[in-house]
């Protein structure tokens, strides 16, 4: 009696008070009574396997809950792994139908095991949404089909980097999966035209077109995926028709594809060089409200003229990347500080005319940039450096090859306050002026920073600091490989505590005031 009147005078919450955010109002009198989603919570905290294992053994009702959980997006990191999920789909299990349970399958990180034979035992299952199986190079079309063939319900479907794929899996997925909303097909090297009318006239739904590289597309087969699917987000056909008899992507098509998709949010067009400022030619009025990043790398025809258009027809831009595109000036950069609030990237690697004036433009106008890359822009110094350092969420910058940048431009992004210093990656490979006492200074003032790159560097060409570097990639040539340096993750906060323990007496002249007094150049007119 007490305790009733004690629970019910408020001192203690009662159980049955805290779960009725779950949406139960009687009292629980036993654990089997306890919601769905309650279960579901207490099991979400678990993050050890024996642990989760004795959870769903303790009784049939939490086992029937948890069991579709962790079959839902099923966790596939190493070939045994692969192996032991295509044995369970192909026996039958008593406990429960695992085939059924499986919506999302990402099989990229085991690319190099997957084959038919993997794909094959993913025929049981039924109800798979998203399927990923990019880099699987040891797949055909015979494996991919069946599963579509399996999976009607399928809505997005990754197969980059498959160049063995041809137009019959997209005539597949056209005809067994309509309600397809997103195609990842970068590289795809067997698609052509043929495929992509398939898909243009029996799915309408698409968001996504990922078509990047696949250079059997032509302007033709675009403009039916166009006409055929109006409610596209996203659009990638960079290198699209490149290098072949059919020519790059015109004016026109692009034209066409801006006026026709009012939902387009991301349009990639990189590697077009017959792409010049008439792409953007659009009604007068029209605005692109929604679209967000727009990518030209390595479209030379592209000018300031044609950036001057682009800023006009979409004022909300968050991303832009125009690395290489040749002939783009100061111009162009003032005409994207415009962009104010909205610009959150940029990217203009080996866009050789910029200066320091441009750059200022951009970070005098444009506060909430987050990353930046100025890759083989020889004519950026030190006053590059010391403008963007003020930007107050700057997270990544790209310098490689910059050769007029030195300490003291470094120096510029220690002077922040330490919480506020909101560097994560630096990119400083080939500036050859870069001392070892300016990056100790630079990772003691940036505490977030997880990757730095120094490949090229004479002062870090020595084996007591390259210890702390990651391995380099394979397919690197062996004089790439003998002056690789780049420290990730553990690989950061290693050097940083080696500096500190074994350099900790290192300066350099470049802190003096004086020095750096005199070494302030003006800033190129």
């Amino acid at each position: 009696m007490s305790s009733s009147s004690s629970s019910s005078s408020g001192s203690s919450p009662s159980v049955s008070s805290d779960i009725r955010w779950y949406g139960v109002t009687k009292p629980i009198k036993h654990i089997n009574e306890l919601p769905v989603e309650l279960v579901m919570r207490v099991f979400s905290y678990l993050d050890n396997e024996d642990d989760r294992w004795a959870f769903m053994t303790t009784q049939w009702r939490w086992f029937n809950i948890a069991v579709d959980a962790l079959w839902y997006r099923p966790g596939i990191n190493s070939a045994d792994q692969v192996d032991l999920l295509c044995q369970t789909l192909r026996a039958h299990s008593p406990q429960a139908d695992y085939a059924a349970m499986i919506r999302r399958v990402n099989l990229s990180t085991v690319a190099k095991s997957v084959n038919d034979y993997v794909l094959d035992s993913f025929t049981r299952c039924h109800q798979i949404e998203r399927f990923v199986i990019s880099e699987a190079e040891n797949v055909t079309d015979e494996g991919v089909c069946a599963v579509l063939q399996a999976n009607s319900n399928i809505q997005s479907i990754d197969v980059s980097m498959i160049s063995s794929l041809t137009d019959r899996v997209l005539q597949e997925l056209a005809n067994n999966c309509p309600g397809v909303q997103g195609i990842y097909a970068t590289h795809c090297v067997g698609f052509t035209d043929e495929g992509i009318a398939h898909i243009a006239s029996k799915c309408p739904a698409l968001k996504r077109a990922k078509f990047g590289g696949c250079r059997l597309l032509s302007e033709n087969g675009l403009g039916m995926l166009v006409d055929g699917c109006r409610y596209i987000m996203e659009l990638d056909i960079s290198c699209c028709g490149a290098g072949t008899s059919m020519g790059s992507i015109s004016d026109s098509m692009v034209k066409s594809a801006l006026e026709k998709l009012r939902s387009l949010r991301e349009i990639r067009l990189g590697s077009n060089e017959d792409l010049t400022a008439k792409a953007f030619d659009l009604k007068p009025g029209t605005t692109l409200e929604s679209l967000r990043l727009v990518d030209l790398t390595s479209c030379p025809g592209i000018t300031d003229e044609a950036i001057a258009k682009l800023i006009q027809l979409a004022p909300r831009l968050h991303n832009i990347v125009l690395a290489k595109c040749i002939s783009l000036t100061d111009r162009s950069l003032a005409l994207i500080a415009q962009l104010g609030h909205s610009l959150h990237y940029l990217h203009i690697g080996h866009c050789s005319q910029v200066t320091d004036r441009g750059i200022a433009a951009i970070a005098q106008n444009c506060p909430r940039l987050q990353y930046i890359d100025v890759a083989n822009c020889n004519r950026i110094s030190n006053r590059t450096l010391q403008e963007l350092s003020m930007l107050p969420r700057l997270r990544r910058i790209g310098l490689v090859k910059c050769n007029q940048i030195d300490d003291v431009g470094i120096l510029a992004f220690t002077r922040r306050p330490l919480l506020e210093n909101t560097l994560e990656r630096v990119h400083l490979s080939y500036c050859s002026a870069i001392s070892v006492a300016v990056i100790k200074k630079l990772l003691d003032s940036c505490p977030r920073l997880t990757h730095l790159s120094l490949t090229g560097v004479p002062s870090f060409m020595r084996p007591e600091l390259t210890q702390f570097c990651r391995d380099p990639p394979l397919d690197l040539t062996q004089h790439q490989m003998s002056v690789f340096c780049v420290y990730s993750g553990s690989g950061v906060h290693r050097l940083r505590e080696y500096l500190n323990r074994n350099h900790a007496h290192i300066e350099i002249a470049a802190f003096d005031p004086e020095v750096l007094a005199m070494r302030q150049e003006p800033m190129e007119s």
